[in-house]
């Protein structure tokens, strides 16, 4: 996760307004109807059908459909050849401006394999991310090992500008180096393989639904829930 890089996107619910705001906010929430109806209101815009979700039938699906996304990138072979560019997404100046300049993204090449794992980058890496290389390889394993996935699934890329920390593109799974190495330097394993145990929940959620909405964010929480003991039992390995 990503909550992220950004991710991708944020994870939080809509914002109350402080103020009335527009025809159907002639008065703010007030009272528990108010605010439920606040956010029926709110939540059924961000849904392309205009509905409310089900969660009862959605969380009885739960188990299906998680393992469902799974099975949908461990069926990838192997990865692209080296000859073959990928490219991430696309990124602004700012993304915390909305008219941030649009800037294109550099097509990254494989520049190397370690334990096992494909890197993909513009430039050879310097000693020091030679080293994180190998690190983040192993824990990009043990998280894969949750999973059933392997280096065919997920790659490792570093993108000294990129915001994302990872990202799905046609259901194989990438993982930014340069973030594991400036923000996570100093993390504990534990820390570690938890980040990254949360952001393969959000990347795997993406085989079904692309945008970041609720039912994104449903699918997020089938998979946490649905492969959370494995993670514990991957945590009890590592006495954790």
């Amino acid at each position: 996760r990503s909550a992220s890089p950004p991710s991708e996107g944020g994870r939080a619910g809509p914002t109350p307004p402080a103020t009335p705001r527009g025809t159907g906010d002639q008065q703010g929430p007030s009272g528990p109807k108010g605010w439920m109806d606040y956010w029926k209101r709110n939540l059924s815009r961000g849904s392309e059908d205009g509905r409310m979700p089900n969660f009862d039938s959605e969380a009885q699906n739960g188990r299906k459909t998680a393992q469902g996304m799974v099975s949908e990138t461990q069926a990838l072979n192997k990865q692209t050849p080296p000859s073959i560019a990928i490219t991430p997404p696309a990124r602004k100046e700012s993304s915390e401006e909305p008219g941030g300049e649009e800037k294109l993204p550099p097509r990254l090449h494989h520049i190397g394999t370690y334990n096992g794992f494909a890197l993909y980058g513009v430039e050879p890496l310097t000693p020091e991310y030679e080293a994180a290389a190998v690190d983040f390889a192993e824990i990009i394993r043990m998280i894969g090992s949750v999973f059933g996935l392997d280096e065919n699934q997920m790659v490792l890329f570093v993108d000294k500008d990129s915001p994302v920390r990872a990202f799905n593109r046609n259901r194989r799974l990438f993982y930014n180096l340069r973030y594991f190495h400036q923000a996570q330097r100093d993390c504990s394993l534990a820390e570690k393989l938890t980040s990254w145990y949360v952001t393969t929940c959000h990347e795997l959620a993406h085989n079904r639904v692309r945008p970041h909405d609720y039912r994104h964010e449903n699918e997020m929480q089938n998979l946490v829930m649905q492969y959370l003991p494995r993670f514990r039992g991957l945590l009890s390995e590592q006495g954790l």
